[in-house]
């Protein structure tokens, strides 16, 4: 008797394929990732954040803030009081103009996503926000927050 007779030839799973077709895409892709995000940081695609704000959500936002130095200088508000509703009005502004909630972020996070200006932003109301005794010059604060606001058209 032949021994391929008593014990015939088992064909491979199917299984085997799928494994190796796998672990071949896991490969590329773990081996092009830092090609790929290297390639990406430095193409400039993201060099000076978001670049479009539709022109109501601009207007809206510039109307927010002339009614913010009207209040002040009717002297409703203190001027950490213009700091803190400021320094929302522009996280605010981030999370309508381009849906990226910084409401909760700190300033390391917020460079982190590459929203400078807003960082800029909110680093200037920082001390005036969550200090008692810190003043600021609530005209060149406002000035600066409708700067951010219609830069990008």
């Amino acid at each position: 008797m032949n021994a391929a007779e008593l014990h015939p030839l088992l064909p491979a799973s199917d299984w085997w394929l799928v494994a190796a077709a796998g672990a071949i895409a896991g490969f590329l892709v773990l081996a092009g990732w830092p090609v790929f995000a290297r390639l990406w940081a430095h193409s400039g695609a993201r060099a000076d954040g978001p670049a479009h704000v539709p022109g109501h959500t601009r207007r809206e936002y510039l109307s927010k803030i002339d009614a913010l130095d009207t209040a002040w200088r009717a002297g409703e508000l203190s001027e950490r009081e213009v700091a803190q509703r400021l320094g929302t009005i522009v996280r605010r502004f981030a999370r309508s103009a381009w849906g990226i909630d910084v409401s909760h972020m700190t300033l390391a996070e917020l460079r982190a996503h590459r929203i400078e200006p807003i960082a800029v932003a909110v680093s200037r109301l920082y001390a005036a926000e969550f200090s008692d005794e810190a003043a600021i010059d609530c005209r060149a604060e406002l000035g600066a927050a409708r700067k951010l606001v219609g830069r990008w058209s």
